[in-house]
């Protein structure tokens, strides 16, 4: 009868393992021998966890992290490692959160990158990546504190790196002066200036005297306080618009032409930038007449304040009354602009403009002639335009402006109202009118003009268009024109 063999403990462990020996494995032994999980199912297990993921949705994105370590040289373990630390505590798109990627580059591991981004319920989480790069973590923050930091980002971020002396003494500068501390609304600024060599004895100096700290930074081995204190004083301008003028002159301390004195900052005032002053000054522009027309409409431009003196427009009653008479620009178009060609052109006052146009003269261009001619008053003339009306037809759209020039022209001719009513009765046309001032024979010299009116109106009938009025024969006649009129 066969025997039947009895199994220890030890053979039946060494069994299950696959393994026969006399020595007995310990639990450890054991774990030892379970193949480690993989990067790609870690990562996929994370993804799953959030619960925002298929298992498809959670394979694509695990594939994906282990395709980045791949192009990045970044070991996949730490791409595992990096997401689940960070996806349970900021989610699977993490906003402002360095990528394992920078952590890997700046030698950093996640559990420097989580101490400080989950630090005081995250207080640091928009400011991860530079105090990072800066080598600031969060035992570095502690040391910080105690030097005296607040504990706040920003200044962390901007004086943190620097070594424990600088630091404290910065911090206490601040501290210390209250004109300092509006210096540290940009904290960065503050940290250019000890790079540029700045000491915070230096800042607090400076800042007294109510300079911009961005002057300083750009300047510092230029800046001077006692000439800021000066220019202060002189322009009466307050230390944020003295800081721009500083600025502007210590740029162009090569090109003294383009510097500002404080006297012209003065009487320009607060609402020019440094170099409009300059190029106002430099066109020639005074600075009472830039103010007044700036208070008119507040976009002009410097060209347009250029061209509106040079025209001879210095003050805002002026400049409104222009507008006011030209109407307001339509869209693409500027006021100024309109102003300067009104009073180029038209060589007058608003007001006198104002009358040529209720007497039908509505262009610049017809009121400058009048103006050379020196008509104030048109009454007189307005019924020699009337008595001509059949003879001046042929202008067409031009009329006004012929009318405006002939009756210049007469009258610089020496001809009165009398005397251009007689010519136009002659059929004689108003461009034409002060050629015939002496003329003995108006009704003569007329003939061919009005055959000719006589012939445009036919062809104009015979085209189909009506003439308006038609008349057969002219309303004056040689025995006639003359009626009325000495």
């Amino acid at each position: 009868m066969p025997t039947i063999k009895r199994f220890s403990e030890d053979d039946v462990n060494r069994n299950v393992i696959g393994e026969f020996s006399d020595k007995a494995q310990s639990a450890k032994e054991f774990a030892d021998l379970v193949p480690e999980k993989s990067a790609e199912e870690r990562i996929f297990d994370v993804y799953m966890a959030t619960g925002a993921f298929t298992e498809t949705g959670a394979r694509h994105h695990a594939q994906r992290d282990i395709q980045r370590s791949l192009h990045s040289s970044v070991d996949a373990r730490f791409y595992a490692e990096y997401a689940e630390a960070t996806v349970p505590t900021f989610g699977w798109q993490p906003h402002g959160v360095p990528s394992a990627e920078f952590l890997d580059e700046n030698s950093l591991t996640v559990n420097d990158l989580m101490a400080v981004a989950t630090r005081d319920n995250q207080r640091y989480r928009g400011h991860l990546q530079p105090l990072l790069e800066k080598g600031i973590t969060s035992d570095r923050i502690d040391r910080l504190m105690e030097l005296g930091f607040s504990g706040a980002p920003d200044p962390i971020v901007a004086l943190g790196d620097l070594d424990d002396d600088d630091a404290a003494t910065w911090m206490a500068a601040i501290n210390d002066n209250p004109k300092l501390r509006l210096w540290a609304r940009d904290w960065s600024l503050l940290r250019t200036l000890h790079d540029t060599g700045i000491t915070p004895d230096d800042a607090a100096a400076y800042a007294n005297t109510g300079v911009e700290p961005w002057v300083v930074a750009g300047h510092p081995d230029a800046f001077n306080p006692h000439d800021f204190d000066e220019f202060a004083a002189e322009s009466k301008l307050k230390p944020d618009l003295v800081s721009k003028y500083i600025d502007h002159n210590l740029r162009y301390a090569r090109k003294p032409e383009w510097m500002v004195s404080a006297g012209s900052a003065k009487l320009y005032g607060a609402n020019f930038a440094p170099a409009d002053v300059a190029a106002l000054v430099a066109a020639g522009v005074e600075g009472q007449h830039a103010k007044s027309l700036r208070t008119a409409e507040k976009s002009l431009s410097i060209a347009e304040l250029t061209a509106l003196t040079a025209a001879g427009v210095t003050s805002a009653p002026q400049f409104r009354a222009w507008r006011d008479l030209l109407g307001s620009a339509p869209s693409g178009s500027r006021n100024a602009d309109r102003i300067v060609n009104a009073v180029t052109l038209g060589r007058t006052t608003p007001t006198q403009a104002a009358a040529y146009r209720n007497s039908g003269f509505t262009e610049p261009a017809q009121w400058g002639a009048l103006a050379d001619a020196k008509l104030t008053d048109l009454s007189p003339w307005t019924m020699a335009l009337a008595d001509g009306r059949r003879s001046n037809q042929h202008h067409g759209s031009g009329l006004r402006t012929a009318a405006a020039n002939g009756v210049a022209a007469f009258v610089t001719a020496g001809g009165t109202p009398g005397r251009l009513r007689l010519v136009q009765r002659a059929g004689i046309p108003i461009d034409v009118a002060h050629l015939h001032i002496d003329t003995p024979d108006l009704w003569a010299a007329g003939e061919p003009y009005r055959a000719r009116t006589s012939e445009n109106e036919q062809q104009i009938i015979a085209a189909g268009y009506e003439v308006s009025p038609i008349i057969d024969q002219w309303a004056w006649t040689e025995e006639n024109y003359r009626d009325g009129l000495s």
